[in-house]
């Protein structure tokens, strides 16, 4: 079988978010009867050929705000491929899938990765035109056409049940998280036996809250709960998140003008960011809106628990004893830090969050999933 990928971007220096979603997934299916060819815009037409998935990079000829239009060359045989998956939702190469799925009949699979709603979080009213022209043309078209919709969240399926004839399309499943890179299990750690470490792991944007981080910090000092809080992190390269520089530069001074017990690390990975997670006691996330939360699924993974706005992953498990789920009020928010620290969560609640979690994102779990959609008939 041939699947062929259109994708709205590719960025193989960043391990998580979407673009680690279906090369892993990809990957995962090297052994088996598949071939994938990878479509991404590109800055020149490139082919490359990795892990028996063959990655073309088709010139991008237009770029506005994240949306790219781009010729294809004629060497590409789109009728040669048995299923068309789209990765991203508002973007010229999900344009050409839906065009070449009409054109050919082929199974027209579409994984938005949060995209479809994620504009009304992340972008100022007056820059939404871009955004509403495009759904006036071809949302309607995309969704109709597609044989199922893939999401990353039950959080994020929710959005979805307005549009009602789309209910059959809808299915749920988590991305691929390698449990090999998150072993340790968490000690019972007692507040009283040392400083309570935090930690907060984000690509830092407007809705993402960081400005909360400092309020809530303030206010465990009040209450006379001292702490250590760590934010891993930088500014994305996206136009959604790179115009939050100057807000990121002026909360960094206030922390060091405040002497705020608040760190930076910039951006880490691998090795380095499994540290961090293991030297933590407690993973804080105040996010305006995640439709599945990469990282809160790792800090999930570590055996952390998990302070959180109900977004993503952290709504879909906040019956877990583990998962504490807050909301806007940063008092709230401080005392509830305060009552986990009290009563930490025993070993047992760390493990059964841990075990259903691991469940839906091993690489076995989450191909077969995929593999079922593919091949129904």
């Amino acid at each position: 079988m041939k699947i062929l990928r259109f994708v709205s971007y590719f960025n193989d220096s960043n391990p998580s978010g979407p673009q680690n979603q279906y090369v892993n997934l990809s990957k995962s299916m090297n052994f088996m009867d598949y071939q994938t060819l990878i479509l991404y815009p590109s800055k020149r037409y490139q082919i490359e050929i990795s892990d028996n998935i063959t990655f073309v990079g088709v010139k991008s000829e237009f770029r506005f705000m994240g949306f790219t239009i781009s010729s294809y060359p004629d060497k590409i045989n789109f009728s040669n491929f048995d299923i068309y998956h789209l990765h991203g939702f508002r973007n010229g190469n999900i344009i050409k899938g839906l065009r070449e799925a009409r054109k050919n009949q082929k199974k027209m699979i579409l994984s938005p990765h949060g995209e479809l709603f994620s504009h009304i979080n992340f972008i100022p009213n007056v820059m939404r035109s871009p955004y509403y022209l495009f759904d006036g043309i071809y949302k309607n078209k995309i969704l109709d056409r597609s044989d199922k919709i893939i999401l990353s969240s039950n959080f994020e399926k929710k959005e979805l049940y307005k549009y009602s004839k789309l209910t059959p399309k809808l299915e749920v499943i988590y991305p691929i998280i390698k449990p090999a890179s998150f072993t340790n299990l968490k000690k019972n750690t007692k507040v009283q036996d040392h400083i309570p470490k935090l930690i907060t792991i984000a690509r830092w944007s407007k809705n993402r809250r960081i400005d909360r981080i400092l309020d809530i910090s303030k206010l465990l000092l009040k209450l006379n709960f001292k702490h250590e809080w760590l934010i891993v992190g930088n500014i994305g390269k996206n136009v959604n998140t790179r115009n939050f520089a100057p807000q990121f530069e002026k909360i960094r001074n206030i922390v060091k003008f405040e002497k705020l017990p608040i760190k930076f690390s910039g951006y880490l990975r691998g090795e380095s960011l499994r540290k961090k997670y293991q030297d933590a006691d407690l993973f804080v996330y105040l996010s305006d809106y995640e439709n599945f939360g990469q990282t809160i699924a790792e800090a999930i993974l570590n055996k952390l628990p998990i302070i959180s706005t109900p977004v993503g992953v952290a709504s879909d498990m906040g019956n877990f004893n583990s998962i504490n789920l807050v909301g806007k009020n940063n008092l709230l928010t401080a005392k509830k830090i305060i009552q986990v620290f009290e009563s930490y969560p025993n070993s047992k609640d760390l493990v059964d969050a841990y075990s259903w979690l691991e469940s839906k994102t091993n690489q076995q779990n989450v191909k077969n999933k995929y593999l079922e959609i593919y091949e129904d008939k």
